[in-house]
This record gives C-alpha cells, structure tokens and sequence, in this order.
C-alpha cells in the first residue's frame, strides 16, 4: 500500500499552488465532496490563469471512488493510496486487543506515510474532509482547512433536544460528532460547514469567522438541467458506499423490481441522470448522498443507518424541510403503506442550495491569497532594517 496513481499529472513549478487535500476512506460521500471541490478549484484556477496542482491522499471505498472519477474527468490530480484499514465493518470494531492493535498499527504506519506526502509535497495549503490524520500536518508551514458536518449536527442535535437511543448511538455521537467538532476547532485554521440551512449564510461570513456555514456540496453534473421529466410514480434506490445495511434494501429491490444504486454495480455509485429517472428515492442518511437528491430536486425516503447519529439528525432535517421522510428498516416489510405515506405527504416548494463546492473553492482562494500577503509582508524587525538603510542613503 502507500502508492500513488497519476492521471495527466503536469510537473508543478515554483509559482503552481499547491493543494494536499487528504479524505477519509469510510464510505464514498467524503470523496464525492472532494472530487466536487476540486472540478471548482479547477475551473477558478483556469479562469483566474493561476497554475494549481491538487495532491489527495486517502483509501478505502473513498479511494475506489476517486479512482473512477479519475479516470472520467478533464480535472488533472494525483491520487495517493493510504494504507487500507479494512472493510467498514471491521473499522474500529474493538471487540478484541487483536484489532485494537491492528488499527492503531494501521493509524502509525499512515502517519509516517502522510508525513512523507507532506515532505515531498511541500504544500500551500492543506485541506482535510473529515480525516483524522491531523498529526502529520502539524509543522508542514501551510494553513489547514477543515471540511465536516460535526458543528452543523450539534447544532441541529441541540434544536431537535436529540437524545441517543442506546449507548452504541450515544458513543458514536461523543466520539464522532463531539470529538469531531473540538479537533476540527483545535487543528484547523478554518472549518467549512456544509449545511442545510442559512445556506446564504456561507456568503455572509466569507472573510471572517473561523467557522463557515457553506451550502451542500455536490458534483459538477448534479448542478446541470435535468435532460426530462420523471416518472411520478417510480421510485429508486441509492445505498451509501460503504454498502452498509443494504441487504433489506436489495430484497425489495427483487420483490417490486426497483433499481438500485450501489458500489456494487458502479464505482461511482450515483449519477445525475440516472437519478433523474426517479420522482422517489430510498436513500441511506449520509449527506453527500442527500445533497445530491436535493440538488436533482427529488422526494426522498431516508433510511439513516443504525447508530449513527448524524444521519438520523439529517433525516429528521430533511422531514422538517418537507424534502422528504424519515423512516426505518422495519417500514420496507410494509411497502405499500410505505407508498401510500409518500403519496400523502406534504412536499414543501424549499430549495436548498448546493453550490457548496463553488463557495468552499472561493473562501480556500481566499485562505491562499491571505498567506500570500503574510508572506510578503515585513515584520517590524525587517521594517526597522529596510527604514534603517534607506536613511544611511
């Protein structure tokens, strides 16, 4: 493991800016908001005529997808494989020593690793989606830039007097979510926020702050016009890439012969078009695979996994919206009084923005620009010696 793959990827020179951008590799959502970022940074960076080089380091589902994506996108970038910690399933599963072990050996080896990106690198800016590898960056001379949902689902827990359901759900919730929020604090120079709401709100804080609210974040191709007119009465599945839970999702999928959006079948597991086939959508909770529902303008079902916090917050969020329903596993054994809900249920005419990618690419511009101006600044010292020597002129 720890190699790296390369698609048209031009040698960089001292005035490219370079970007190292390093993504978890639980599921695909993280890399889809990623690669999303990038196709903007890329198109600023033509527009602007100002040479930038994108570095990403991850593994897992997240380096599958990005491989894909890779090979199909005019956007040049170095894919860098991390070492793997295994299947979803088995990620922090600490039921023995043995895999406690095994997981933090996993979590050394990719500090060094990571460590050695950042040396051969030497990057202007780092950006991270949800990764916890911080460690390595520390010391690497460049601004570090958070993208994650935490502060957003404490925020939304909070409103929603959400209480964990057991202590499974309430772990995930202290450890992912409020854990989270306190390192992306503690590490980052800024935290990007894609949320729901106060979308706008990602325009009003542009240029201070350290938290930014930023609208949701989708590919390139889910912003584009629907090419026709849904089916109203058809309805799709679209499962998370990390496959989890999927099996009740598959054996309706048979029973009523619906179609399925999966990893399994696709590297990529959603697409624009594709979706645009469907008025309804099954979905899982993650917010990638939300955002790109929303951005489509589609009636979803959301299924958050069991406990996990987070998605569980953004079904109840899309409810509230009236984008869509919450609901559970147990509801696809009675799927026709599913339907009839769906049929009943009040859609609201709210629009979310998820431009997100477009207003992340524009507050790391500004990241850059303001590390450029610190750097060419004098510090007073330097002041001192150039008002010095133009006097003994």
């Amino acid at each position: 493991m720890g190699k790296a793959r390369t698609k048209n990827h031009s040698v960089t020179h001292s005035s490219t800016e370079r970007i190292l951008i390093s993504c978890a590799g639980v599921g695909m959502g993280n890399a889809s908001r990623v690669a999303a970022v990038i196709e903007a940074l890329n198109e600023m960076s033509l527009e602007k005529k100002r040479p930038m080089s994108f570095h990403v380091v991850t593994w897992g589902s997240a380096y599958t997808f990005l491989r894909e994506f890779q090979r199909e996108s005019a956007v040049s970038f170095e894919l860098i494989e991390a070492h793997s910690y295994g299947p979803p399933q088995h990620i922090l599963n600490f039921s023995s020593l043995r895999s406690l072990f095994g997981f933090g050996r996993t979590f050394l080896k990719n500090l060094r690793f990571l460590r050695s990106i950042v040396t051969r690198v030497k990057p202007s800016l780092i950006v991270l989606d949800s990764d916890y590898h911080f460690p390595s960056y520390f010391g690497a001379g460049c601004q570090r830039l958070y993208i994650g949902q935490a502060k957003d689902v404490l925020e939304r827990a909070r409103r929603n007097a959400y209480k964990p359901a057991d202590l499974r759900e309430r772990l995930n919730f202290y450890f992912k979510e409020r854990l989270d929020a306190v390192l992306q604090h503690w590490f980052s120079h800024a935290i990007l926020v894609p949320s729901f709401t106060d979308a706008a709100a990602g325009a009003a804080n542009r240029g201070g702050g350290k938290v930014r609210r930023i609208p949701l974040i989708v590919r390139r191709e889910f912003l584009e016009t629907a090419a026709g007119e849904a089916n109203r009465q058809s309805v799709g599945i679209l499962l998370s890439g990390s496959e989890l839970e999927k099996a009740a999702f598959m054996e309706l999928a048979v029973k009523f012969g619906l179609k399925v959006f999966s990893p399994r079948v696709s590297s990529v597991p959603s697409r624009a078009n594709e979706l645009d086939d469907f008025e309804v959508v099954f979905t899982q909770g993650g917010l990638s695979s939300i955002s790109e529902c929303l951005a489509r303008d589609k009636f979803m079902v959301v299924f958050p996994l069991s406990h996990h916090p987070e998605q569980l917050l953004n079904a109840m969020e899309v409810e509230r919206l009236g984008l869509g329903l919450a609901s559970r596993l147990d509801d696809l054994e009675r799927f026709p009084e599913l339907l009839e809900r769906i049929r009943q249920a009040r859609r609201s005419d709210a629009r979310v923005l998820c431009n997100g990618a477009d207003v992340a690419a524009e507050i790391i511009l500004e990241t850059l620009n303001s590390a450029r101006a610190e750097f060419v600044r004098p510090n007073s010292a330097q002041a001192e010696l150039v008002g010095l020597h133009a006097s003994e002129g």
